[in-house]
């Protein structure tokens, strides 16, 4: 009896440390969206998930403690044990990787799920019926030629009048088929279709057709960048010209032949500017601007040879400037005019600068540093003499105001606040409303005042475009919405699921057709046109 005793209450005890490391999952589980829910401060957000990591981790030692001293429990205890043991390690070894969500979270990905590599590998690229010329001349009202498109800014020309409501009219899906890895995006010009994908230990250029997703051509290199978060590519190709410019993880400058993908010249920005890799490899799309290709490798931090800006002669290679001392980022250089002044538009490590096409050098410059350099998203032009940034929580988002006094200029801070976060997603506008993924979540803000009009739903970090006064949302698990521009009220009017698994490619609306990737496969939809 006295041993029977013993082991009764053993068991008791083994109850309450199961009970306990249950708990502690569970809550690691909740606590970052029911802080969402509660719409807390999300300077804090980070912090918080962080613990989450650590109430989880706890709560998994605690029931690996409890199986392996599950013998001294009692016989139902150690029967329980044994099976949760069990259960455990058949999931584990059922797990052949994870996607790691822009919250930090392991999405594991399962032996029984495709690896799309071999997907790829196996399918028959060969067109089934005769395709037409290649002919990737650009439309500025209809196509997609470069990042964001072709003001960099997601907002498509409103020349195509598209259905508001998705339940009665959703999208088709024309095509989908396989991808290499990374996260490019597509520049769409006439019928090409191109983007950068990691196949195996080679970087590639892949030139689609538009209309059936045939691969048209491909250009590999050896190129092979690796991170916990993601391997490939970041960076989206540019058209113009009858080019294709595209800039690899680790910092490979390519122009290419539109028309047939043969190369017309390389240089390695990294080794020519005598720069250093940024953490999560080179992410700044090639911006094209006449004679020239605008890229930011950055510096070395510690042998500043000062080449941070650097352009290249389209035609040739030929490196015709580098300037700046400042750390690159993983934003894009882009074209804008603020206060009457056409210039480069340049959101580096260490702020926001306006930068002459012609030598590199700084009309002005906003100082904005963030928590490891983590400057990504596009700034947002809103009108002739300002312009939006957003980045980590410590910094929020903030309206600046270029100000021009004869020959100088210096920057205003209208407002800042943290009504929008946006880490990864770049915002769109739609008049003098700008919508963003704050730290995930659909806002809505009023560009003149900085207040929050509305909070919608959750999409994770994602990406956004904005047409026809509608925003069309692609979430970070593969999920497409449509969103009514109301600045009244969040309205989602249609939702459906494209891709499979954790998506941060940037989306590109070409007439009515969406292209749409990740680093597994890609789809064509044809959104319907307004009755």
């Amino acid at each position: 009896r006295g041993v029977e005793g013993n082991m009764g209450q053993r068991g008791s005890r083994g109850w309450h440390y199961a009970l306990i490391a249950l708990a502690l999952l569970g809550l690691a589980f909740v606590v970052v969206p029911v802080y969402d829910w509660a719409d807390l401060d999300p300077l804090y957000r980070g912090s918080l998930i962080l613990g989450a990591m650590i109430l989880g981790l706890l709560g998994l030692v605690g029931l690996g403690y409890w199986f392996v001293f599950a013998r001294f429990l009692a016989r139902p205890l150690m029967i329980l044990a044994l099976v949760v043991g069990t259960i455990g390690a058949v999931g584990f070894a059922c797990i052949r990787g994870f996607d790691i969500t822009g919250d930090l979270r392991l999405v594991p990905i399962f032996r029984w799920q495709s690896d799309p590599q071999s997907r790829l590998e196996a399918l028959d690229s060969k067109p089934s019926q005769p395709l037409p010329p290649l002919d990737l001349t650009v439309d500025e009202r209809l196509d997609f030629p470069r990042y964001r498109g072709v003001a960099a800014n997601g907002l498509v020309q409103e020349e195509r009048v598209l259905a508001n409501d998705w339940t009665e009219q959703p999208p088709e899906v024309l095509w989908r088929r396989p991808c290499g890895g990374g996260f490019s995006g597509f520049a769409v010009a006439g019928n090409a279709l191109v983007t950068l994908e990691q196949r195996r230990d080679q970087e590639v250029v892949v030139c689609y057709d538009r209309a059936t997703g045939t691969e048209r051509w491909t250009y590999s290199y050896t190129a092979h960048f690796r991170d916990p978060t993601g391997n490939g590519p970041r960076s989206t190709p540019t058209i113009a010209g009858g080019a294709v410019f595209t800039l690899g993880a680790e910092g490979h400058l390519y122009c290419l032949e539109g028309d047939t993908g043969s190369e017309r010249w390389h240089v390695n920005i990294l080794t020519d500017c005598k720069a250093k890799s940024v953490t999560w490899g080179m992410t700044a799309s090639p911006l094209v601007w006449g004679d020239k290709v605008i890229v930011n490798p950055g510096i070395d931090p510690a042998n500043n040879a000062e080449m941070a800006v650097a352009a290249y002669d389209v035609r040739t290679g030929k490196r015709l400037w580098a300037v700046g001392k400042h750390p690159a980022s993983y934003s894009s250089p882009m074209r804008a005019t603020l206060a009457g002044q056409e210039g480069v538009l340049l959101f580096d490590a260490h702020g926001l600068a306006l930068l002459s096409p012609e030598d590199g050098s700084e009309f002005w410059r906003h100082e904005w540093k963030t928590f490891q350099d983590m400057n990504i998203i596009q700034p947002l032009v809103l009108d002739q003499d300002k312009v939006l940034l957003s980045s980590e929580a410590a910094n929020g988002a903030a309206l600046l105001q270029v100000v021009r006094n004869k020959g100088s200029f210096s920057t205003e801070v209208l407002w800042q606040n943290r009504n929008l976060v946006a880490k990864y997603a770049n915002p769109v506008a739609l008049g003098r409303t700008i919508y963003g993924l704050s730290n995930g979540t659909l806002v809505a803000v009023d560009g003149d005042s900085g207040e929050r009009l509305w909070r919608g739903r959750f999409y994770g970090h994602g990406q956004l475009l904005a047409v026809n006064g509608h925003l069309i949302v692609l979430g970070e698990q593969g999920q497409l919405a449509l969103v009514s521009g109301d600045r009244r009220s969040f309205r989602e009017l249609g939702r459906l699921t494209v891709l499979e698994g954790r998506t941060w490619n940037t989306p590109a609306l070409a007439d009515r057709h969406l292209f749409l990737r990740n680093d597994k496969e890609m789809v064509c939809l044809r959104l319907p046109a307004r009755k």
